[in-house]
């Protein structure tokens, strides 16, 4: 079930009930103050009102696997086993449309991106590129499908959010392949820090971390997070375990030797937090500005901007949680309330504050 609170005294109001519970598509707002967020397997919207409050799919008309909003408009990525493809929900219209071609096991990113295309991995690691999608919210053609990017040359991966755009650039996991003898294929740096516009000519490799011999694992950089037009990373250079990095579009640098980022940034008043061991931390992209706030003796979770404030929860000693804010500083990090339940994880807490 679904419950909204303004954070007041008053009782939070109940806005759908069922068996459902909230999966990992968080809450986000589209256009017209609409939330948009995922009681698995299904895409509901709410404006914080029962009535406002509805299934947009479900059983069993679209699998959906994640979804992304850009510019207010809605961009889910939908599974037809063993297919998946890119569609567009319009809230004003209550419709979905299809954007981009089914691929056979592709792994779309529903987010829009470098010329306002969509952009995917095959099964076998293959960088796939869709249609670019008109602005004026019109659906693409969809005859041409999906492009590949420098076939059997390159090899893409996008787990643990390691694909995201800034400025210019995709950026991804991935590495460049040497053909060693016909149709056999050996990777060059292993997996490293990449970045594309979409064409051969645009790929780049952006920092071998990991420059040991026969290495093929790479530095697997993962958890990718925009600032501006900085890109924040973790992967592992093998001297330290995974530790944050910074790419400024012209150079890789290190923020922290003490930070190992455990959870996924986020971001607020243009710095991006997130937890390293039981920690909270800070960064806006440099050395100096990446400071620990506080430390705990259970690790925060579910950290969520809400308005000035950054919302997050910790476990205490009694089985339960205490739900705390922060402002950035130490001494604005308070606990807001003790003791209370939260039901399903630090993803449900995620969505229900949004």
């Amino acid at each position: 079930m679904l419950r909204v609170s303004q954070h007041s005294p008053e009782p939070v109001e109940l806005l759908a009930h069922g068996n459902h519970t909230i999966d990992g598509l968080g809450g986000r707002v589209a256009r017209g103050g609409i939330t948009i967020f995922g009681f698995a397997p299904e895409l509901w919207q709410s404006n914080g009102t029962p009535e406002g409050t509805k299934r947009i799919n479900g059983h069993g008309q679209l699998d959906i696997n994640s979804f992304t909003i850009q510019e207010g408009r809605v961009f889910i990525s939908v599974q037809r086993s063993p297919k998946r493809g890119i569609h567009e929900y319009i809230p004003s219209q209550g419709k979905i449309i299809q954007l981009c071609k089914d691929e056979e096991n592709a792994m779309w990113l529903p987010q829009c991106y470098v010329g306002r295309r969509v952009f995917a991995t095959s099964a076998g690691g293959d960088l796939l590129v869709g249609p670019a999608i008109p602005s004026d919210g019109s659906p693409p053609s969809l005859s041409g499908g999906p492009t590949t990017v420098m076939k059997n040359t390159l090899k893409a991966f996008f787990h643990n959010g390691a694909a995201l755009q800034v400025g210019e650039y995709f950026y991804f996991q991935g590495d460049f392949q040497k053909e060693v003898a016909k149709n056999r294929y050996v990777p060059m740096h292993g997996n490293e820090l990449m970045r594309t516009d979409g064409t051969a000519q645009g790929t780049s490799l952006v920092a071998d971390l990991l420059k040991q011999p026969n290495d093929k694992n790479g530095s697997r950089p993962e958890k990718f997070c925009s600032l501006d037009q900085l890109l924040l990373f973790t992967a592992d250079d093998g001297k330290a375990g995974r530790r944050l990095w910074c790419f400024d579009g012209s150079m890789t640098r290190l923020l922290s030797e003490e930070a190992s980022v455990n959870t996924d940034f986020v971001k607020h008043n243009g710095k991006a937090f997130f937890v390293s061991g039981g920690e909270l931390w800070r960064t806006d992209g440099t050395v100096v500005g990446t400071v620990k706030i506080l430390g705990f003796d259970y690790a925060p979770y579910g950290l969520v901007s809400a308005g000035q404030l950054l919302v997050f929860a910790v476990k205490n000693e009694n089985g339960k949680s205490d739900l705390w804010r922060s402002d950035g500083s130490v001494e604005g990090t308070v606990i807001i309330t003790s003791d209370i339940a939260i039901y399903g994880g630090s993803r449900t807490f995620h969505a229900g504050i949004e």
